[in-house]
């Protein structure tokens, strides 16, 4: 072999790193829902591409008993994160609309007071006896004309007396058990014991 000079050129042109791509964004719209508020706000939120969006729904007082359902225009029915109990719509990668369904107002409870007018007409019951006080001192003549008999009716439908009170108080003895009393417009449950 020939000894000889190996020359080796090399030439480097310095070029600067590609930009990084443009983030893609898209719209997620959440609605505005009677009984409800989310967080954050009703409304169109951009969400960078692959991400995920996450809200909050609270429901108002009146509305408490309600199960919401949300559910995205992509089909996903979304539930509630069990340790924080946020709602996420994951991997977004296209415009989503979310719904929320199912909040409706409480049915009012029983437990509010009733309160008969002052001057109406009273019915209770003492031990084996029903007590009516017709109290015509704060009547008009058009009040005391609408009580024209009073009616006993067991639990099973039968009549058991019909009668014209007297001013006043008027006793009627009666066997334990439920009655029902009418007198003239007014019909009232009442138990005997």
């Amino acid at each position: 072999m020939t000894a000889a000079d190996l020359w080796i050129t090399a030439s480097f042109t310095a070029q600067a790193p590609p930009p990084p791509p443009t983030p893609v964004y898209y719209d997620v719209t959440l609605p505005s829902v009677e009984g409800a508020t989310t967080d954050p706000a009703a409304g169109t939120y951009s969400v960078e591409a692959k991400e995920s969006f996450r809200f909050f729904l609270t429901l108002d007082e009146a509305y408490s008993q309600s199960q919401p359902v949300v559910i995205t225009d992509r089909g996903e029915t979304i539930t509630p994160r069990t340790s924080d109990g946020a709602y996420i719509v994951k991997t977004v990668h296209s415009d989503v609309s979310i719904s929320i369904a199912g909040i409706v107002e409480n049915d009012p409870v029983a437990n509010e007071s009733i309160a008969a007018p002052s001057d109406a007409l009273r019915i209770w019951t003492e031990p084996g006896t029903l007590c009516i006080d017709l109290d015509i001192t704060n009547r008009t003549s058009t009040d005391t004309d609408t009580v024209l008999s009073v009616r006993i009716i067991s639990a099973d439908g039968r009549l058991l007396h019909d009668f014209r009170p007297v001013p006043g108080l008027n006793r009627r003895n009666l066997a334990p058990g439920l009655y029902i009393i009418q007198a003239g417009q007014t019909v009232r449950k009442v138990i005997v014991k």
